[in-house]
């Protein structure tokens, strides 16, 4: 009996001195744990996924996927278009050129949101996106606001037609 108190006596110890042990090499409550991915740099931007500060746009990018001078400009154009004080810069998603001069879909994510900034001709565009069939089904008209056309007193201004990238409105009679 005195011997089997003895060997549980010396187990006991053993496990007491390996778990302060390990409390001493293992860093048990995380205080030192990093996310693994999640580096920032001083500006905010998530230098693993391969964004750095660009100083001129004032955005995180990814500055190999902006091709051409032009992408950046619309890149600047998207993000003095929202609202970024008091928080860190956004992050360039994307930037995809489309079919008219000065005319790209620029995807932001501002930290609070991810959104997608259209910009015509060199400047945002601030409309609601519908498609003709939207229009037609809302009883609405196309009009080119490219020769003056804008909707009627007793019509409103559903959205510009397609992807805004044109100067085609949806006008439809205001039921308010």
């Amino acid at each position: 009996m005195k011997r089997e108190v003895t060997i549980i006596a010396i187990v006991f110890i053993i496990l007491v001195a390996t778990a302060i042990a390990s409390s001493m090499i293992f860093d048990w409550d995380n205080t030192n744990k990093k996310t693994i991915g999640g580096d920032k740099d001083s500006h905010g931007c998530l230098i693993s996924a391969g964004y750095t500060y660009d100083s001129e746009i004032k955005a995180c990018t990814r500055n190999w996927e902006i091709d051409e001078n032009n992408e950046k400009i619309a890149a600047k154009i998207a993000v003095e278009s929202i609202d970024t004080q008091d928080q860190d810069p956004p992050t360039i998603e994307n930037i995809n050129p489309v079919e008219c001069p000065g005319c790209f879909v620029v995807s932001v994510d501002n930290k609070e949101e991810k959104e997608l900034i259209y910009i015509n001709d060199w400047e945002v565009v601030d409309e609601n996106i519908i498609t003709i069939a939207e229009c037609t089904v809302e009883g609405g008209r196309i009009v080119d606001k490219s020769f003056d056309l804008e909707c009627n007193e007793n019509e409103k201004n559903l959205g510009c037609v397609e992807n805004c990238m044109n100067s085609l409105i949806c006008c439809a009679e205001d039921r308010e």
